[in-house]
């Protein structure tokens, strides 16, 4: 099942940054939404982030091939912080090597072959453009993210049956 692959993948990306735990979620973009609004009145902010956000109305599956419409990695940004900043603190320190090192697990894996790793798409300040474009805030927090649209798997035998 692909819920559970990609919760392995979320296990060996954390085993890779000791320090790092990444907050794994599958679910529909508003239930995401909601989960990060409560969070921010429950929790330190910091508590939040990274996440590693799967969009489960995006998923495809046909026989052994499964297209995610939507992955997101995302941190915390710094509503002061300028966009090289951004790309220091945040893209450079942590979502590109993420990315890098998830798409490096995905080849490698022995559950699926990678068959397209989709598209990038770098957002600076993703939560202040929301989850839908560019019409307001969804977020308390704004959050710089990469998002992977439409990548391809063909899952091996045993994940599927």
């Amino acid at each position: 099942m692909i819920l559970d692959e990609m919760k392995s993948l979320v296990t060996r990306v954390e085993s890779k940054y000791s320090t790092l735990t990444l907050k794994f979620r599958y679910c529909t973009p508003q239930e995401w939404t909601n989960e990060l609004g409560l969070l921010a009145k429950n929790s330190k902010t910091d508590d939040m982030y990274p996440f590693f956000f799967v969009n489960s109305m995006s998923v495809r599956q046909t026989d052994d091939i499964v297209e995610i419409g939507e992955i997101v990695l995302a941190t915390l940004s710094n509503a002061n912080w300028t966009a090289e900043q951004r790309k220091i603190k945040n893209f450079d320190a942590w979502l590109s090597p993420i990315y890098r090192y998830l798409k490096e697990a995905m080849e490698l894996s022995k559950d699926f072959s990678l068959n397209d790793f989709g598209t990038r798409v770098d957002h600076l300040f993703y939560g202040k453009s929301g989850l839908y474009g560019y019409e307001g805030s969804l977020f308390n927090d704004r959050i710089d993210a990469i998002e992977i649209k439409n990548l391809k798997l063909r899952l091996y035998k045993k994940c599927y049956d």
